[in-house]
């Protein structure tokens, strides 16, 4: 019989293990998903199983289930994700449950290798039971691969924390759980690397428009790129390609920087920036003017001007016919 090679943890230590296709049949039997499944707001649960026994130290303390939720790859595709769930018997305390997400160690990188399939998960979970006992839902994803198809993108951080962040929103859409909205990570080996990369994803991920919080995104941050309206008919054009972010966001946004260069500028520049512009901060700008050659540039600072220069301020297209004017041709 054909096995897959899988790490499993074991209460004495660490062993080496095999999961043969018996586990790989169990993880299409509970994993397998629809196409028309897969779409939908990232940490919503597609479906959720008791999960018998809960793991080492549960001892009744609360319920355990497994389940399936939706989160998205790196280039923002949706994507479905496994894991498990521990939450604590009784009424949450006033302002509700906390929330430890757990990332795991290295399981192995094929879907049978998934903990939640295993029948001691809880057991890869260190110390399960205290956090039970004070009160926190323990959420612990498999990552993207591990029990659900597909190719396990193993220690890629933006992967790992998304399906970790989506783990934490998935908790939170389950009824009856009592989650607050603040969580912690905890990871070990693989899952050290998980935190650390949820750590930097976390703040951009949660903010990142989506198709469900476009309309909410358009209400709340189009209006900040100006401080004079933009005209209805020009809200109504503005469209979002959600590929196309998500692909910056995960690439070229990550060491986007054009300081190293600019001293080499050879050409009279103008910079004009708005001191209340949230896309591109007046500190960035004038970390940019002061690469820039000093002789070269002339930069214009507007006060209570957004992004939208030229909407705030309509007289500084004056100050752009002056710089063409004294600039001499190339």
């Amino acid at each position: 019989m054909r096995e897959f090679a899988c790490l499993r943890l074991a209460a004495a230590g660490i062993l080496a293990a095999f999961l043969s296709l018996g586990a790989g049949g169990a993880a299409k039997a509970l994993y397998d998903v629809e196409p028309s499944e897969i779409p939908g707001k990232p940490g919503s649960i597609i479906r959720i199983w008791p999960l018998e026994g809960g793991g080492p130290g549960m001892g009744g303390n609360g319920e355990a289930f497994r389940i399936l939720y939706r989160s998205t790859d790196p280039s923002g595709r949706p994507i479905p994700v496994s894991g498990a769930i521990y939450i604590p018997n009784g009424p949450a305390p006033a302002g509700g449950r906390n929330i430890i997400a757990w990332a795991h160690p290295t399981s192995g990188v094929v879907p049978p290798c998934a903990p939640s399939l295993m029948p001691d998960v809880g057991g890869m979970m260190w110390n399960l039971p205290n956090m039970i006992s004070q009160g926190y839902i323990v959420v612990a994803t498999d990552y993207p691969g591990l029990g659900t198809d597909g190719i396990h993108p193993y220690l890629i951080g933006e992967s790992e924390a998304r399906s970790v962040l989506d783990s934490v929103r998935a908790a939170r859409a389950l009824p009856n759980t009592g989650a607050s909205n603040r969580f912690a990570v905890w990871g070990h080996s693989q899952g050290g690397h998980a935190a650390l990369y949820t750590g930097e994803v976390a703040a951009r991920y949660f903010a990142d428009p989506t198709e469900l919080n476009f309309a909410e995104f358009m209400r709340v941050c189009v209006p900040l790129y100006a401080r004079t309206p933009l005209p209805p008919d020009a809200v109504a054009r503005i469209e979002m390609n959600l590929a196309l972010t998500a692909h910056w966001d995960a690439t070229s946004a990550r060491d986007f920087d054009v300081r190293a260069d600019a001293e080499r500028v050879q050409c009279p520049v103008l910079v004009l920036a708005g001191e209340d512009d949230p896309s591109t901060t007046i500190a960035g700008i004038e970390e940019l003017v002061e690469a820039l050659p000093a002789e070269l540039v002339r930069y214009e600072r507007y006060a209570e001007t957004g992004h939208g220069v030229f909407r705030d301020r309509p007289e500084a297209i004056g100050v752009v016919r002056e710089f063409l004017a004294a600039a001499e041709p190339a």
